[in-house]
């Protein structure tokens, strides 16, 4: 063990929001990581925890934010594995919290790429400050760490005679020291401000990650919607045009039969009033019999094709169910062959992490590397936000940015365009288009539902 961690002391801060709500010892925190103490309180919650290096004397060294996630009973999650010690000793500087300015990990300020989205960012705005809450708790030193009480400075025994060149030359090194101070202490200050900077764009950038998510879901449930409405239309539509068929062949048929039978009756006016009554009732009955006889058969056609549908309907849910078992059957032989080989290289602290373009490195959970080998695109768009439809037009367009519009020939336009590097921020018929072929609303609008 290096020297520095020998004289340190390791504490851990629990906070919720811009309240600190737990602090202890960091053996009493290992107890916690290895499931021998349960935290009731934050079952089911993702906590923002903050790692701290301490000092003989109570002075900050080194402080690492980063998020643990509880169950339902308030049990540590098992696969959790950062490295604070590493992230702590090999991170930038940050903020000076009375003995320099501090070793710093967090989510804008991490020196291991694959770990920072289990990090977070300390709030620094004036009254909401975590590092001055961090600070005046350690001065409180409710832990009992140990705090060295200052040297006393040595008093001369005997008045010594300082001439006029000694005062001015100490007066030099004075202004010298003074002025030293002053550049450090600013020099300090812009790097806190500009850590405040990259806080807050990281804060901004989740917020819009969340709005522009939110927009992409909205957008896509009202595409599925307008496509459906669209799509029942036309069904109604077809539907509409065939009963309007059927309907003016009956009308022509009556039509027929009326003239038909007009032309008797005219005939028959010589005839007595009697055979005119039975050329009437006659009439009538031949027409209902021509009516049940259309009705019936209407019926039957109509009765056919409610057996087809169900029998139909029948087989499909049979085949659904089906697959439904055979993908639940190739999920488990996946799980199976090799759950245990790999919860044993989880639990050793193996991280299972993979690079994807537009998303960057992202953390497999070994329960999880099934789905992802699977259908490795599903995997990401769903870790993305957005649907594997939309992943894969994205990722044609970022391995290959041109212009997709046909052009006369039918042949891609294939203009250089600005390559958008997140699936959140593409929009099809827009991005992928040069300025002269990119879409209007109303046509992106057809473009998708067509």
């Amino acid at each position: 063990m290096s020297q520095f961690h020998a004289e340190s002391a390791q504490a851990v801060m629990f906070f919720d929001g811009n309240r600190l709500t737990r602090e202890m010892l960091y053996s009493e925190f290992e107890a916690i990581l290895d499931g021998f103490v349960p935290v009731v309180e934050l079952a089911s919650q993702t906590a923002r925890v903050v790692y701290l290096q301490i000092a003989p004397g109570l002075a900050v060294e080194a402080a690492v934010f980063f998020t643990l996630v509880f169950d339902a009973e308030g049990m540590a999650d098992r696969r959790w594995n950062i490295p604070l010690e590493q992230l702590a000793e090999n991170s930038a500087k940050g903020p000076d919290l009375g003995a320099g300015p501090i070793r710093l990990a967090c989510a804008s300020q991490c020196c291991i790429a694959w770990h920072q989205q289990q990090l977070w960012d300390p709030t620094m705005a004036p009254g909401a400050n975590h590092f001055t809450l961090i600070k005046k708790s350690i001065q409180r030193n409710r832990l009992g760490l140990p705090a060295e009480l200052p040297k006393k400075t040595p008093v001369l025994g005997e008045t010594q005679a300082i001439g006029k060149a000694d005062i001015d030359a100490l007066r030099q090194q004075l202004e010298a020291r003074l002025e030293s101070d002053f550049r450090n202490r600013l020099a300090q200050k812009i790097k806190e401000q500009r850590l405040h900077i990259s806080t807050l764009n990281s804060q901004n950038d989740l917020a819009l990650d969340r709005v522009k998510l939110d927009y992409q879901r909205r957008f896509e449930a009202l595409r599925q919607e307008f496509s459906s409405a669209i799509r029942e239309l036309e069904t109604e539509r077809g539907k509409s045009l065939k009963l309007k068929g059927l309907v003016d062949g009956q009308a022509d048929k009556i039509k027929g039969m009326r003239e038909y039978f007009e032309l008797k009756v005219t005939d028959a006016k010589s005839v007595g009033q009697l055979e005119l009554d039975e050329l009437k009732q006659h009439y009538v009955l031949e027409m209902e019999a021509r009516v049940e006889s259309e009705t019936s058969a209407l019926r039957e056609q109509l009765q056919i094709r409610e057996v087809e549908l169900m029998y139909r309907n029948t087989q499909l849910s049979s085949l659904n169910e089906e697959i439904v078992r055979l993908q639940d059957d190739k999920q488990n032989l996946l799980q199976n062959s090799g759950n245990q080989m790999l919860s044993r290289l989880s639990q050793q602290g193996l991280n299972f992490v993979t690079f994807q373009a537009g998303v960057g490195h992202i953390t497999v959970p070994a329960d999880e590397v099934a789905a992802f080998t699977e259908s490795p695109d599903a995997y990401v768009a769903e870790r993305c936000g957005v649907s594997e439809k939309h992943y894969a037009a994205w990722s044609a367009h970022y391995h290959r940015p041109t212009c997709q519009a046909l052009v006369t020939g039918g042949e891609c336009c294939g203009e250089r365009v600005e390559r958008v590097d997140r699936p959140a921020d593409f929009h099809l018929g827009e991005a992928d288009r040069c300025q002269s072929h990119r879409q209007s609303p109303s046509e992106l609008m057809r473009a998708v539902t067509a």
